[in-house]
């Protein structure tokens, strides 16, 4: 059994399909079978193709009805869409930015370009070189030089393609970044020689100046890649230079590169030119990829061309017929070329290695000011929670004494406290002023630094100010004392009691011993002890 146009039939020798009746559906490829829709499976095949029918006339009927539906909300729907396109364009855009530690370049009105530590997006994160590029007025024109295999296209490309990503919102790949607008982005780059056109290497790249030349104006970006190049040197270094020239005369900013002496001669006598280059290691003779601003580079093509395998013989003939071709004055001019290019590099180092000092002093400090608010925060905290468990220590023993007042407690109850009390420390706030510093006067109030009890100077002498205490007459340092805000009054009188601030304490002793003695008694020593304690300052004693 098989089906046939959408018919149930059988297969049957073609000899015999005659013995079945029925209708026949055609002959297999080899003619030795014929397919056969017996007379019983007729009225059942009529029947299926009548539901496969009606089958598609519902589809049809389901369809125009989603159809029309549809058709009533097309236009928010198709908003909808471009909206969610417009949504995942930014987020797939943000998501790449984040990917790459891309950020938003800044957009300026000024025709200005300055890109920090700017990386192509292309190259490997692990051995791409970070490079700054500042373009300002009135410079405009930005002619890179330097050796073949270095980086002068790659260095235009950025700036180029920075300039491109910030227009369609995608971040770029650098530190931070200024762009400005431009109506146009002109490029020469690469070489589109064809023979169907019949375009040489230099024909093309003239076809392409030509209508950046007619297009450009004060708002374009034109970058042209080895300006003047395929033809005779002297001939394209002329035609560069008149090509310069013109853009300097309509005001477009311009990246150009170059290897032609005169070009960059061109460059270094003008104010709206900035001269940069590539860097080359002369000692590992390979490129660095470093961009350096106010640098002119040499082409190295020796070097390189040994790098890349050319027999050693050749290039010795071609370096003697180069010292050969040369004047005095070119001897001269490349002399001071490099001089000139050896100071501008010891300035970058210097400058680059001032900044890693300011930098560090920057994070140092940072660090200091951390430490010395960490210390404070602890020595405030330390002294709060000393003070508080003083005072609950304090208040303790307050209701002990009471206790002991109406009930006649045993007394060593009290020296459980006291001893608690005698194993803590309170913190000292550190006080930095330099008390030696201060004039004082008879007549002034002070203030004791040990207890901050109030005094009143009555003597000033060499070493020793003299000061009234609660009677007592007390000479103490001057950095034993600080200015007070607390009025002395006017009609207190001093007794003849001196005590000595180096020995202040020496009056008392600093333990109170009741052992031996009734409740009572030994209460009543204690407050008297207590009390002197706290007139005299003390911080510190014991009871036994």
């Amino acid at each position: 059994m098989t089906l046939r146009n959408g018919r149930a039939v059988i297969l049957v020798k073609a000899s015999d399909k005659n013995m079945y009746g029925g209708l026949l559906h055609g002959d297999s490829a080899s003619k030795q079978a014929s397919y056969i829709e017996p007379a019983s499976l007729v009225g059942l095949n009529n029947r299926k193709m009548e539901l496969v029918e009606k089958e598609k006339d519902e589809i049809h009927r389901i369809l125009t009805r989603l159809s029309r539906s549809v058709a009533a909300i097309a236009d928010e729907e198709i908003s909808n869409i471009e909206t969610c396109g417009i949504l995942d364009a930014i987020f797939a855009k943000a998501q790449w930015g984040k990917l790459h530690d891309g950020v938003a370049a800044e957009l300026t009105e000024q025709k200005e370009i300055e890109i920090v530590r700017a990386k192509h997006p292309l190259i490997d994160p692990k051995k791409v070189v970070a490079n700054n590029y500042h373009l300002h007025d009135p410079k405009r024109i930005l002619l890179i030089t330097g050796p073949n295999t270095g980086g002068k296209t790659v260095s235009m490309k950025v700036i180029g393609l920075f300039v491109l990503m910030t227009y369609v919102g995608i971040p770029v790949t650098a530190e931070s970044a200024v762009i400005p607008f431009f109506d146009n982005v002109f490029v020469d780059i690469g070489d589109d020689q064809s023979v169907v056109e019949s375009l040489s290497s230099f024909s093309a790249h003239i076809k392409k100046q030509a209508e950046i030349i007619r297009s450009a104006t004060e708002n374009s970006l034109v970058l042209m890649d080895e300006v003047g190049s395929g033809t005779d040197p002297k001939e394209g270094e002329s035609l560069a230079i008149s090509i310069l020239n013109y853009l300097r005369d309509v005001k477009a900013t311009c990246v150009a590169t170059t290897h032609y002496g005169r070009l960059k001669a061109y460059g270094k006598r003008h104010d709206d030119i900035m001269v940069a280059s590539v860097q080359f290691d002369q000692e590992k003779l390979e490129p660095t990829y470093r961009f350096i601003e106010g640098l002119t580079g040499q082409s190295n093509a020796f070097e390189i061309a040994e790098r890349y395998g050319l027999p050693k013989s050749i290039i010795k003939y071609a370096s003697f017929l180069k010292e050969q071709a040369k004047s005095k004055e070119d001897i001269l001019i490349e002399r001071l070329e490099t001089q000139l290019n050896e100071t501008t590099l010891k300035n970058d180092e210097l400058s680059q290695k001032i900044a890693e000092v300011k930098a560090l002093q920057e994070s140092l400090i940072k660090e200091r000011n951390q430490l010395l608010k960490e210390k404070d925060d602890w020595q405030k905290n330390a002294q709060a929670e000393a003070n508080q468990y003083i005072e609950e220590a304090q208040h303790k023993a307050d209701e002990i004494l009471a206790q002991m007042r109406n009930e006649q407690a045993k007394y060593h109850e009290v020296l459980n406290v006291r001893n608690q009390l005698k194993k803590i420390q309170p913190l000292e706030e550190v006080d930095e002023t330099n008390y030696d510093d201060i004039t004082y006067h008879v007549g002034d109030a002070v203030e004791l630094r040990s207890s901050n009890q109030v005094c009143e100077v009555i003597k000033i002498g060499r070493k020793e100010i003299t000061v009234s205490l609660n009677g007592r007459t007390i000479h103490v340092k001057k950095n034993q004392i600080r200015p007070s805000s607390h009025v002395i009054p006017k009609n207190k009188t001093n007794t003849s009691v001196h005590i000595r601030s180096h020995n202040i304490y020496a009056s008392m002793s600093l333990e109170c011993n009741l052992i031996g003695m009734h409740v009572d008694e030994g209460i009543e020593k204690m407050k008297d002890y207590m009390d002197q304690a706290k007139i005299h300052g003390l911080k510190t004693f014991r009871i036994i």
